[in-house]
């Protein structure tokens, strides 16, 4: 049986498919599986939070949860992580995007698909996204979360043991948090916590992708312009961020 951690370890061996913010685009998520079936399936699957949440008329929301849900539950090497959206339809907290509440429409979705089931699917879908991790660890130093560092987070132990989703400081941080001013005073210190030297992680839109300092952020659907994501190499020798910028790939 699978084993459900909030801090996933990797080995250093292989490599990983790394994908972020997807949100709801069904399209795009069907060619992000199938490249990592020809990047190889015995090669880790990661994906970053955020894979619910249109703001496009055909929202294939549920369609890719019932998809992560097959996948996450029977396959070790398949890794999905929690993003502010989800962390938003657990905790009932009320996200907005274009000015649209994005809750309303999640629920809305459910409600037309599964009618007098929707409750049963809305807590089925909850309890998928309390299982899932926030963040991965590889052994060659790369720190993989939907967002973050996060300022209040003292050990790994912090993320390891979270229980309150609602009002767990670091858990928002981690999530929610977006820098574009970050120094080495404040990420490398974060990182090191971990020790790690780098970090990958999605949230703020950019165009594909974006370095600030030693963090790499990766648009691979919603973003500003094209779309990327990473084939990361576990076993290369990774010590700054512009390590990371040869194995980003491009979404045609």
């Amino acid at each position: 049986m699978k084993e459900f951690n909030k801090l996933v370890e990797l080995p250093a061996k292989g490599r990983a498919f790394i994908v972020t913010d997807i949100h709801g685009h069904w399209d795009d998520y069907q060619k992000y599986l199938e490249l990592w079936d020809e990047f190889g399936k015995d090669n880790h699957f990661i994906l970053t939070g955020d894979f619910i949440h249109s703001i496009e008329p055909d929202d294939g929301s549920l369609e890719i949860i019932e998809s992560v849900k097959e996948h996450y539950e029977n396959e070790d090497n398949f890794h999905v992580l929690l993003g502010n959206h989800e962390w938003a339809q657990l905790t009932g907290t009320s996200v907005y995007k274009a000015g649209y509440n994005q809750n309303f429409q999640y629920l809305n979705l459910l409600e037309e698909e599964y009618g007098e089931h929707a409750d049963d699917k809305l807590h089925t879908y909850n309890d998928l996204f309390k299982k899932l991790a926030i963040a991965v660890r590889t052994r060659n130093r790369v720190l993989i979360s939907h967002a973050g560092p996060s300022k209040s987070l003292k050990s790994p132990d912090d993320i390891k043991n979270i229980t309150d989703y609602k009002h767990d400081r670091v858990l928002y941080e981690m999530l929610w948090d977006r820098n574009y001013s970050l120094s080495r005073n404040y990420l490398d210190p974060f990182l090191s916590k971990f020790g790690c030297k780098t970090s990958i992680v999605g949230h703020t839109p950019v165009d594909g992708v974006e370095l600030n300092g030693n963090q790499l952020v990766v648009s691979s659907s919603f973003g500003m312009g094209k779309k990327a994501y990473v084939e990361l190499d576990l076993e290369a020798r990774i010590n700054t961020g512009r390590d990371l910028l040869g194995m980003v790939r491009y979404l045609e």
